[in-house]
């Protein structure tokens, strides 16, 4: 499935603009120093630090994410949002007896195939901007889209998690929402009784003040227990500064670079245990 880029969140008055959830997990430059004034790099510690604190809370999952979602949709009535549990009334939205406001756009679909040995169970959000406002508390904040596809089949299971877009819930147990969080890109969990297991990530993530980019990163637990097999990490200082590694396979500590290519050292950002947990997760076919 491809994820397109959408529109700025609906705001609670029905305009649009860029909100929280897209400032605060910006992950642009976000440097507002002098060009002329000279920075120093990152070291290979500070930059490991990063990457740590970055994946501190794992990766968002689907379920996580799109729980809140359904429990402030079935707060609504049959008139608002409606019977589907979707959001597709005026631009303007709709006030549910129970007080709870719904605006924007949310079409999303759920679809479980059986064939033969081999389950396909899928959810995805094809068109999501929207805001949805309770009596009281945070309203939640999202725009646009992903897809969670699970394939079970005898010896193996594969998870992908596609994501696009801003989602923003102060009030949420999810860290990711309660933080905001702007994501683009691609998760995937293999589980082989042959093979093991394996987890693939190419994305770009801010959360809070954490920033990420990921391009073909495989972590291989049993041929590498402590860091990942391959691919590239990038981490962002909340002050704007950027640093590098590439895996190469050897499950040494990578050697950190600045934009410029300059190397600042090697550092092991202790990430194995974390993201073990979130592919645990993953693989966990509900």
């Amino acid at each position: 499935m491809l994820l397109t880029a959408c529109a700025a969140p609906v705001t609670d008055s029905g305009s649009t603009e860029v909100g929280p959830a897209d400032t605060a997990a910006d992950t642009g430059s976000g440097d507002d120093t002098d060009p002329t004034d000279p920075v120093e790099p990152l070291t290979a510690e500070e930059a490991a630090q990063l990457a740590e604190a970055a994946f501190a809370a794992g990766l968002p999952h689907t379920r996580d994410l799109f729980q809140p979602v359904a429990e402030l949709l079935a707060a609504g009535d049959e008139a608002c949002p409606g019977v589907d549990g979707q959001i597709d009334g005026p631009l303007e939205g709709c006030t549910s007896t129970s007080g709870y406001e719904y605006l924007g756009v949310l079409e999303f679909s759920e679809e479980v195939v059986e064939s033969g040995e081999v389950s396909t169970h899928s959810f995805a959000i094809h068109n999501g901007n929207f805001v949805i406002v309770p009596p009281e508390g945070a309203p939640f904040r999202a725009a646009c889209g992903w897809e969670w596809r699970a394939i079970d089949s005898p010896g193996s299971v594969a998870v992908t998690e596609s994501y696009v877009g801003t989602l923003e819930y102060e009030d949420a147990e999810d860290p990711f929402l309660r933080a905001g969080l702007s994501i683009y890109g691609t998760f995937r969990a293999e589980r082989t009784a042959a093979s093991g297991d394996l987890l693939t990530l190419s994305h770009s993530m801010g959360w809070g003040e954490h920033a990420v980019r990921t391009d073909a990163l495989r972590l291989e637990w049993q041929a590498c227990p402590s860091q990942p097999v391959s691919g590239s990490l990038d981490v962002r200082h909340p002050d704007g500064r950027w640093a590098s590694a590439t895996f190469d396979g050897s499950c040494d500590c990578p050697v950190w670079v600045d934009p410029g290519g300059v190397e600042l050292g090697r550092a092991c950002p202790e990430l194995s245990s974390v993201l073990q947990a979130s592919f645990e997760r993953m693989v966990e076919i509900q």
